[in-house]
């Protein structure tokens, strides 16, 4: 299952286009990141311009190895 805390699905699917998303930097770079919670994030990257590839999904130092 992607979604490890499955309590999340609503909250994911409140987030709708209102994503609030960001690109990232240095080792992220082309890749863009947004928030479900106060601490996971999802990460993807556009393989299209209609298609996202999600990449990574997970606590923050998860995500981001930090």
């Amino acid at each position: 299952m992607l979604i490890e805390k499955p309590e999340l699905k609503d909250e994911i699917s409140r987030k709708d286009t209102r994503l609030d998303s960001h690109e990232l930097t240095k080792r992220m770079e082309g890749g863009s990141s947004f928030s479900i919670d106060g601490d996971v994030r999802v990460v993807y990257e556009w393989t299209s311009k209609n298609t996202v590839r999600f990449l990574k999904l997970g606590g923050h130092k998860k995500v981001y190895g930090v």
